[in-house]
Parts: C-alpha cells; sequence; structure tokens
C-alpha cells in the first residue's frame, strides 16, 4: 500500500487479502520511508516509534523546534496546534530545506540544503 492510497482503496485491497489470499497481514511503504526514523528512535529514546505525548501538551510548550516536516500538508491537525502555540507566544523554530507556511509563524526558519540537513540530523541524534 502506499501513503497515496484513498481509505477505500486500502479497505478493498485489506478485504480482498482477507478474503482471498486468507491473511490480514497486509504492509504499506512507511516501512521502508521510516527504518531510518525508526531506527534513530529507538538508539535515542528506546523505542522506535513515536511517544503520542497528548497534542494538547504542544499548547503548553516553550519552543517547538520543527525540523524537515512540511507539517500543514502531512499532518494538518498537529500543525494547527503548533500555531496556535506561536499565536500565544511559543518559540517556534523552523528548519528545512523549502519554505513552508507553517514558517510563517516561525520566531526563526533556518532555510537549509538536504544534504546539510542529513548531516545535522545526525549530529544532532549523536550527542
Amino acid at each position: 500500500m502506499s501513503d497515496r492510497s484513498t481509505n477505500e482503496s486500502i479497505y478493498a485491497f485489506q478485504k480482498f487479502m482477507r478474503c482471498a489470499v486468507g491473511t490480514d497481514s497486509i504492509d504499506q511503504s512507511a516501512t521502508l520511508c521510516h527504518e531510518p526514523s525508526a531506527w534513530s528512535l529507538a538508539t535515542q529514546l528506546g523505542y522506535g516509534a513515536a511517544t503520542n505525548p497528548p497534542i494538547r501538551d504542544v499548547l503548553n510548550s516553550r519552543t517547538i523546534i520543527v525540523v524537515g516536516s512540511n507539517m500543514n500538508e502531512t499532518h494538518p491537525v498537529i500543525a494547527a496546534y503548533v500555531k496556535r502555540a506561536a499565536k500565544q507566544g511559543t518559540h517556534l523554530i523552523v528548519v528545512n530545506p523549502i519554505h513552508t507556511e507553517l514558517a510563517r509563524y516561525a520566531e526563526y526558519e533556518l532555510l537549509i540544503s538536504l544534504v546539510r540537513m542529513s548531516y545535522y540530523s545526525r549530529r544532532w541524534l549523536s550527542t
């Protein structure tokens, strides 16, 4: 399955796999895409997935750093909370290779190349 699949096509494929093939085990593209980040999270935090604190905790943050994400496109709900937090005085820093809409709410925006972003991400995670 692809991250671009619709809910309907995912449901139809899952239904086919259960009925015709006899399995409920299907995979999607995030397995390969997120393998490096899962390894990094497991190495640094002891758990290779998001820790999922309550979203409202964003509103109580003093500083939020967004690195390499276009939240408005990929995670619009949390992006709305981040924007609201920035409007309420939270320091927002956006580090990205492209200018995103979220950067309009940022106190600081660092536009860096993908190569440098990869380098700095490895450095940040290793300290």
